[in-house]
């Protein structure tokens, strides 16, 4: 086998390596943080979701079992974490940082990871991941909430209008969601 291909498929074992040991990190705790629903539902973005936040090819009416959900959590978990790895490549030298930078993109969505607003600035964990600022870049995670548009004030949630008199509001759920990001993200710090 000629050296360069034999080069390309040892980076695409070691990648492959290191996004598995970073789903194994994250897999029980993004679990958790997700919770089980197994009959599709509309999200608070209004997004159909089923299982732990499963979102692809959901429709009305569609039901789950616990071993789809599974299967769907981790193929989920591995899609973000891929993802991760390809916008951050330097997270594969930090393990629980490429596991929580996958949570976040599993949870959140790759844009929100890639860009903090519509002006492409990078979201705070990118900037200090890209310096190799382990710490800053999992502290940025606690204050990285995205809020929600809104009908009413929600229990529990910090909310506010907008310019044009739009509530937008911080769910509960994800200020938890952050903060288990950035403990998974600062336990395994080298």
């Amino acid at each position: 086998m000629p050296s360069a291909a034999k080069v390309i498929i040892g980076s695409a074992l070691s990648a492959a390596t290191v996004i598995a040991g970073a789903v194994s990190l994250a897999l029980s705790g993004t679990a958790q943080q997700e919770g089980t629903v197994y009959r599709a539902y509309r999200d608070l973005g209004g997004v159909w979701t089923i299982c732990r936040g499963h979102t692809s090819g959901v429709h009305a009416g569609m039901v789950a079992n616990q071993s789809q959900c599974d299967a769907w959590l981790r193929e989920d978990l591995g899609a973000a974490t891929a993802a991760a790895l390809k916008i951050s490549p330097e997270l594969a030298e930090q393990p629980s940082a490429l596991a929580a930078a996958g949570d976040f993109i599993m949870n959140a969505g790759e844009g929100w990871y890639r860009r903090r607003n519509q002006k492409g600035v990078p979201s705070p964990m990118r900037v200090a991941f890209a310096k190799r600022d382990w710490r800053a870049g999992c502290e940025a995670f606690r204050g990285y909430v995205v809020l929600y548009k809104a009908s009413r004030p929600v229990a529990g949630g910090q909310c506010r209008k907008n310019a044009k008199g739009v509530l937008y509001c911080q769910a509960k759920g994800l200020v938890n969601r952050r903060e288990y990001e950035r403990r998974l993200c600062l336990g395994g710090l080298k």
